[in-house]
């Protein structure tokens, strides 16, 4: 990717954002509610069910805010700046 433009995301992508601090990978299962799956950066190597809260807007300098299921519930995580997104399409 590596611009400004909102990332149009299908059902069985996967997002890599690089952030200021980590790395967090994102495996689309519902683009139109932001759900899948998620794993890196403070979440760890376990991946685990999470919601990419609205407005989603996944452009390098922005951040990302993240509802992710924990042991005591949902959990919400704000990233630190993005600074590289990749797209990998699931075509």
């Amino acid at each position: 990717m590596g611009n400004d433009r909102d990332v149009e995301i299908r059902i069985s992508d996967r997002l890599f954002i690089h952030t200021r601090n980590s790395v967090y990978e994102f495996f689309v299962i519902d683009p139109l509610r932001a759900y899948g799956i998620v794993r890196g950066g403070i979440i760890g190597k376990h991946a685990v069910r999470g919601f990419l809260c609205w407005p989603v807007s996944l452009k390098l300098g922005s951040k990302v805010s993240l509802f992710v299921e924990s042991k005591g519930g949902l959990r919400f995580i704000t990233t630190s700046t993005i600074t590289i997104l990749r797209h990998l399409r699931s075509d």
